[in-house]
């Protein structure tokens, strides 16, 4: 009796530290001005892209004939046409939601995986961690880009496969981080504890484990995202990605390769470039102000 009551004591005193950790997480996080800037921005974006329908003054898809088509910014058109007369604006912030759910989706997907794997080869470790890290081995060392651009090209563009795609190949960084963090949390007291009571391995891993991760996973996130998003864009301009007439940030610069479109029909491809640089740069340093935050000798 006196052991169960020490182990109980043990997990409760855990889990008041950890909520103290995210405070203070919390409080350095906000210190960081520029994280937090760059927080309001991304906010600012996703309320943008949610809700594209009412905020865009024409369908993605229409066509303009009345316009015309490569037509300067106007009060009508704030960013003007494209090669086949439809509204830039409407395109760009609709576009934002195909680049952002790619980004989302993929590295939720690569989490998983990741997750799933690191924690099992971290916990068990033995012979189980030894299959499971050569695997992830194997994973680390292939060419991303190029085992991106073969499978997209064999199992043809789309977007529900340009999102598995990248999923299935991120997934190898997130799983030797939580590897390597299980096999240190695993021989804490608290975990001990959780033996002695009689809970379950699969309760250990998901209740009292898993919750310590939530710091790191996040920081990964974060930059995961940011890599998924610029890797839609760079196969989205090569034809790869996302097809017409759906937008995404990465089509429509597609059409900003001739010389003639870049030097004189800037409208076309510096709003999708500005979008994509503004949106990467506000995750990386948001994701830069996390692990500031969430790293316990962080002096912020």
């Amino acid at each position: 009796m006196p052991e169960s009551a020490n182990s109980a004591a043990s997990l409760e005193e855990s889990a008041f530290e950890a909520r103290s950790q995210r405070l203070r997480a919390w409080r350095r996080f906000r210190k960081h001005k520029l994280a937090v800037a760059s927080a309001c921005v991304l906010a600012f974006l996703l309320t943008m892209v949610i809700i594209a329908p009412w905020v865009a003054p024409f369908h993605p898809y229409e066509i303009n004939i009345e316009t015309g088509i490569y037509k300067p910014p106007s009060a009508e058109h704030w960013l003007g046409t494209d090669s086949v007369a439809r509204d830039v604006w409407s395109r760009l912030i609709h576009g934002g939601r195909i680049s952002i759910l790619v980004g989302v989706t993929a590295i939720t997907i690569s989490l998983v995986i990741g997750t799933f794997i690191g924690g099992i080869s971290g916990y068990y470790g033995g012979i189980v961690d030894s299959v499971l890290m050569r695997i992830t081995d194997v994973f680390l060392s292939l060419p991303t880009l190029i085992i991106v651009l073969a499978s997209v090209a064999l199992l043809g563009p789309s977007i529900r496969n340009l999102i598995l795609i990248i999923g299935f190949l991120n997934w190898s960084q997130i799983a030797r981080l939580v590897r390597g963090q299980f096999l240190s949390l695993r021989e804490k007291e608290y975990v001990m504890a959780a033996h002695c009571i009689g809970a379950q391995d699969h309760r250990i891993m998901f209740r009292h484990l898993l919750p310590n991760l939530v710091g790191p996973l996040t920081v990964a996130a974060t930059f995961g995202v940011a890599e998924a998003i610029l890797l839609e864009a760079a196969l989205s301009y090569l034809g790869l990605g996302v097809q017409v007439p759906t937008p995404s940030w990465g089509n429509m610069l597609e059409g900003a390769k001739q010389v003639s479109i870049l030097k004189s029909m800037p409208w076309i491809w510096i709003p999708p470039g500005f979008m994509i640089a503004i949106t990467v740069l506000s995750i990386n340093i948001m994701g830069d102000g996390l692990r500031d935050a969430l790293d316990p000798r962080s002096t912020l």
